[in-house]
């Protein structure tokens, strides 16, 4: 939900309602990132974000604030606009949360215009509203808070509103000004430590219940409790780098166990070093995403990622490729592949039926969901025409294969994944009797970035055979020497630095397949081993 490591500070919990012209509508998520020690004017996928972030800090006195990068999820500016000025106050919102701090954690949703310079919260029409409480009841969970203006919440609305918070366990904050939302930024008065002790404490009620004693449960409560400690910092520090040790000299990968960072950092930071260029270090990071904005930051780090998720952010912001170099995409290629019951289904068929299919994906923001999105904007009038109602979300691929294997309704899975055929995930597909469906077609093999193919076509072989997908390159990007034109010794550097990876032969890059197999497998057995060693511990008592 939120996140903050060294430097950074990250916001996620805040959405607004939006509704469209036919009546139906759906939660806008903001995910903001700022950077505390970095100052600069606000990057927004919308100049009218920009506008009442830059005219509500300059009301409220914030000289010189450190900046801040927002985006939107869906994407603003890809097929899908905003109408009215009802998105202001989540902005604000999430806008001081993200450099202020902030002790509420819920979800927040907030609608309502910020229309004079004064911090008055505006009404919202009052049909919008009323579909967008119809939003609310539609796709907000429990437990969440709602902030809107306090002229919308008298008359018919007022019903609605008391359902709400009776039925949906939703807190309402009714506001004149957005003063009255001030203990929405304010730090966190839980230290990390207890919030883990909490979790901790959580878990063993569940304990004591399975093994019907507390006595037994107090007998193995301190070792349990040190384990359940363990597992969780494991599943919290494993996943998400310690964004704390990027910076100008960060070789920005993904999680501790991933292919980024297990197989190919390695062979670049020894490039580096024999070019003198010493002093770069594998540094964990979320992913793809964050790898661009540290690129951005720190124009002379390296990051990898996937190369299609660089072209759906230049296709938002043209000016992106501007600071950024695309090194190399020659190396490595994860493929693209879809998953289902049905034996018969061709992606051929599917790109046709997309309207009426529900698609399983791993979560939102993730690399893989950005991928479908990509596919969907450049083929408008066949995957592009599925829609956001029928998709579901799950933790990762192997809940994607899972949730597919026990689907009623015959849906179809998509993840991203090198086609290592050791993994687990495609042994479960095997074991759980699905089928396989490679994933290309003229439209996608056409999409391009900067004159460049984004995807490939390449055949890989797996354990049930040969089979012929498309793919995204892996790249490997830093900043542009003409970000240094101010510095003819640091723009010759960075030259350098792109010279020496390109002329890397790109076997070097590549993990020989045993280590592969052996490498990505471990992550997932480390954990699994460990929670079984707990539930053995618990369930022995011992």
């Amino acid at each position: 939900m939120a996140q903050r490591g060294g430097h950074e500070r990250r916001v996620r919990h805040v959405t607004f309602p939006t509704v469209n012209r036919n009546g139906s509508g759906r939660l806008i998520r903001l995910e903001c990132v700022v950077y505390l020690d970095r100052h600069d004017h606000p990057q927004t996928p919308d100049r009218r974000f920009d506008e009442v972030i830059r005219r509500e800090r300059g009301r409220n006195g914030d000289v010189n604030p450190p900046f801040t990068f927002f985006d939107t999820n869906p994407r603003i500016g890809n097929g899908y606009d905003l109408t009215g000025e009802s998105f202001q106050l989540a902005v604000v919102i999430a806008d001081r949360m993200v450099r202020y701090g902030y002790s509420e954690r819920r979800p927040i949703i907030a609608t309502g215009c910020l229309p004079d310079n004064d911090g008055t919260v505006g009404a919202v029409d009052e049909t919008d509203f009323d579909g967008k409480l119809n939003v609310l009841f539609e796709m907000a969970s429990t437990d969440r808070v709602f902030c809107f203006p306090r002229l919308n919440g008298t008359g018919p609305a007022s019903a609605k509103l008391k359902r709400l918070a009776t039925e949906r366990g939703v807190t309402l904050r009714p506001v004149d000004r957005l003063e009255e939302l001030e203990d929405l930024w304010t730090p966190p008065a839980v230290s990390v430590w207890l919030k883990m002790a909490r979790r901790a404490r959580s878990l063993m009620r569940h304990v004591a219940g399975w093994l019907g004693s507390l006595h037994r449960a107090a007998l193995v409560a301190t070792l349990t409790a040190a384990m359940i400690l363990l597992v969780i910092a494991l599943l919290s520090h494993d996943d998400v780098g310690d964004s704390s040790e990027a910076g100008s000299t960060s070789i920005n990968t993904s999680g501790r166990y991933g292919a980024y960072q297990t197989l190919f950092c390695d062979p670049l930071v020894r490039a580096l070093k024999s070019a003198y260029l010493p002093g770069y270090r594998c540094t964990l990071s979320a992913g793809t995403m964050e790898n661009i904005l540290r690129v951005l930051k720190w124009p002379t780090s390296v990051s990898l990622g996937q190369l299609d998720m660089l072209a759906l952010e230049a296709l938002k912001r043209p000016e992106l490729l501007k600071s950024i170099t695309v090194i190399r995409q020659d190396f490595a290629c994860e493929g693209l592949w879809m998953v289902t019951r049905d034996p018969e289904l061709t992606f051929r068929q599917i790109s046709v039926w997309a309207r009426r299919i529900p698609f399983v994906l791993p979560p939102q923001g993730s690399g893989t969901a950005a991928s479908f999105a990509f596919l969907q904007l450049n083929d408008p009038e066949g995957l592009g025409r599925g829609s956001d109602a029928n998709k579901r979300y799950v933790a990762d691929a192997t809940a994607v294969i899972n949730e597919v294997a026990s689907s009623p309704d015959n849906a179809v899975g998509f993840f991203v994944q090198f086609a290592d055929p050791d993994n687990a995930n495609f042994r479960l597909i095997a074991s759980q009797g699905l089928s396989l469906i490679p994933v290309t077609s003229d439209e996608i093999q056409q999409i391009k970035l900067n004159g460049e193919a984004v995807y490939r076509t390449q055949v890989f072989g797996l354990r049930s055979g040969d089979v012929k997908t498309s793919c995204t390159p892996v790249a490997i990007i830093t900043g542009a020497p003409e970000v240094f034109s101010n510095d003819p010794n640091k723009a010759d550097d960075q030259k350098d630095l792109i010279d020496r990876i390109r002329r890397l032969p790109a076997e070097r890059l590549l993990p020989q397949p045993s280590s592969f197999a052996r490498v990505v497998s471990s992550a997932s057995r480390y954990v699994d081993d460990a929670m079984r060693e707990l539930m053995d511990l618990i369930r022995d008592g011992t």
